[in-house]
């Protein structure tokens, strides 16, 4: 069979140079895109001259998280150091492989829905080293169990607010940076190097009860740097059970709505937060 299927795929990562684990229990994304920056420019009598500009190295998965892993490698250890920790990944089929080593994240999203999901993770990520590997011995896929609606305690400004759903974002705003200096032949057009811009943090909760009237209110007071907390707490089913603790601070509200229903019907209300960028306790994972 010429083709690969789901089945015959996989992507590892691991924490600084070593692949050491599956990502997860993967269900989308791509090894790319690897745009080429080839285009023209054009001189007088529309004489075509080709220009070329930095090749970045990307990728992205959507997964079922079954450990707190790489999750927690999205963050930066603090915010006097250069990026999020250094990373590799590991992708291809049981025919070919490919490697993005020198990588970091560069967007992590997690969100869950009740009354029948899964806590889900998304990211991606910018690198600096691409290449081509002998198809290695993957790593297993993973078999440990996903995070369920039903598995979770979530509270938002410290009460239960019978919490429908919950999406964070946070971004370390990566660039990709490269000089005039020398490089290495074969490899002239990849970057040099990759920065972290500042951490932003975003979060979206669709409630049936509010954290309170007076809270909604203060996007319109004297009070528009009122901040919140909120608790996401995971426990899985594992024969070890695994907790995975997402906790937020410093979150000011930016729009907020409910919605009118027909009187059979439930309304929701619907909360958006921004974190106070590049503060460690804004987000903790563990």
């Amino acid at each position: 069979m010429g083709q690969v299927s789901g089945f015959l795929q996989h992507l590892d990562y691991g924490v600084g140079t070593s692949v050491s684990a599956s990502v997860g229990k993967v269900t989308g994304g791509t090894w790319g895109p690897h745009n080429s920056g080839a285009d023209y420019d054009f001189s007088i009598g529309g004489i075509p001259s080709p220009k070329y500009a930095l090749f970045v190295p990307e990728g992205s998965c959507t997964f079922w998280p079954t450990s707190v892993g790489i999750i927690a490698s999205c963050r930066r250890a603090s915010f006097t150091s250069t990026a999020p920790p250094l990373l590799v990944f590991q992708g291809g089929n049981s025919r070919e492989a490919f490697q993005h080593a020198s990588a970091y994240v560069d967007k992590l999203g997690l969100e869950c829905s009740a009354p029948d999901g899964k806590l889900t993770a998304s990211l991606s990520w910018k690198a600096i080293s691409p290449t081509i590997i002998s198809v290695p011995t993957w790593q297993a896929h993973s078999a440990g169990s996903e995070f369920h609606w039903f598995q979770a305690t979530c509270t938002l400004g410290t009460q239960s607010c019978q919490m429908q759903s919950f999406k964070i974002d946070v971004s370390n705003n990566l660039a990709a940076d490269t000089s005039l200096d020398g490089g290495t032949a074969g490899y002239l057009r990849l970057p040099e190097e990759i920065t972290a811009g500042n951490e932003t943090i975003t979060g979206n909760f669709t409630v049936a009860i509010p954290p309170s009237t007076d809270a909604l209110a203060e996007s319109w007071k004297d009070v528009p740097d009122a901040t919140v907390a909120a608790s996401l707490v995971f426990v899985n089913a594992a024969v070890s059970p695994v907790t995975l603790n997402l906790a937020l601070a410093n979150m000011t509200i930016t729009n907020w709505s409910f919605n009118y229903v027909d009187s059979s019907s439930r309304s929701v209300y619907t909360i958006d937060y921004i974190g106070k960028p590049n503060t460690a306790d804004t987000l903790t994972i563990s």
